[in-house]
């Protein structure tokens, strides 16, 4: 037992349910920004396959010394406006999930958990500064939290992330009041997105009435954003991009959140094209003409 002293768990994955990374940015944002402190490491090694997630080993002139297994990891806010919160951070399991469920529920419950708020983030046809976040509920009560929090709601049928496995465990066996929030980012943009933890931040800010400071999150979106804008100026491929997306209808991929979109949309979208990619071959582009 824990002491049951916290009320609201803010659970994330990393993996298939995670496109571009939205989701651990965000946690290791607010473990940074929050005073976070770690209170227990789950080993998960029974709940993953190893040719997805393997454990790391540190050796030292050939001495092994230690062995680190996948874990999911439980961390508490020192902050006095924020002590009612927990946050864990792990894997998305790839096998179990009925057990993994029930087990992370426990735990939970130990805790003094009664609402749990999990979070993931999934590619759709939208433009870089049209992100938005969705909700997935099990009850009105939550619908009506989801929906004071700015949260929109969808239409989807497909292949399931975990978090489906947790809310059935914790509505039907505990009661406890779940929500799963989606960050929607756009296909063709890889790497960070701040501007999709920022929205991310600020739904649960009012999900929990606790203010999850941005740092310089916006800073480093208005950044990003002018490389953005110089890139769409410069490359045509992009552009044709942009102009083709606009055309098509704004409907969220029907199937894999972190798969490409080749994979999810209903019928054949336009071509994915990395920003990324585009920033490392125009400086290396800048650099061979200097050497020129």
């Amino acid at each position: 037992m824990h002491g049951g002293k916290y009320h609201t768990g803010i659970i994330g994955f990393s993996g298939w349910c995670d496109a571009g990374a939205v989701v651990q940015n965000t946690v290791n944002h607010i473990i940074s920004s929050c005073e976070a402190e770690e209170l227990e490491k789950w080993e998960l090694d029974s709940f993953l396959h190893s040719d997805r997630e393997r454990p790391q080993i540190k050796i030292e002139h050939g001495i092994v010394r230690g062995l680190s297994w996948p874990a999911m990891t439980f961390y508490r806010l020192r902050a006095r406006t924020m002590d009612k919160l927990l946050i864990a951070f792990g894997p998305e399991p790839s096998t179990n999930w009925r057990i993994f469920s029930r087990e992370l529920i426990n735990r939970l419950d130990n805790y003094g958990i009664r609402r749990i708020v999990l979070l993931g983030s999934l590619y759709d046809q939208i433009f870089h500064d049209e992100v938005f976040v969705s909700a997935v509920v099990m009850t009105p009560a939550a619908l009506n939290v989801a929906k004071s929090a700015g949260c929109r709601l969808i239409q989807y049928e497909g292949p399931a992330a975990v978090h489906g496995a947790v809310m059935m465990e914790a509505q039907n066996n505990r009661n406890m009041e779940t929500i799963a929030i989606w960050s929607h980012v756009p296909f063709y943009l890889k790497g960070p997105h701040e501007k999709a933890m920022v929205v991310m931040l600020d739904v649960l800010s009012r999900m929990t009435a606790v203010n999850f400071p941005h740092g310089n999150l916006d800073r480093q979106w208005a950044i990003r954003l002018k490389q953005l804008e110089k890139l769409l100026q410069e490359d045509e491929e992009l552009r044709n991009l942009i102009e083709t997306l606009k055309h098509q209808s704004h409907q969220p991929f029907r199937a894999l959140p972190g798969a490409p979109p080749s994979l999810n949309a209903p019928e054949s979208p336009p071509k994915i094209i990395h920003i990324d990619d585009f920033i490392k071959k125009k400086r290396e582009n800048d650099l061979s003409s200097q050497d020129d």
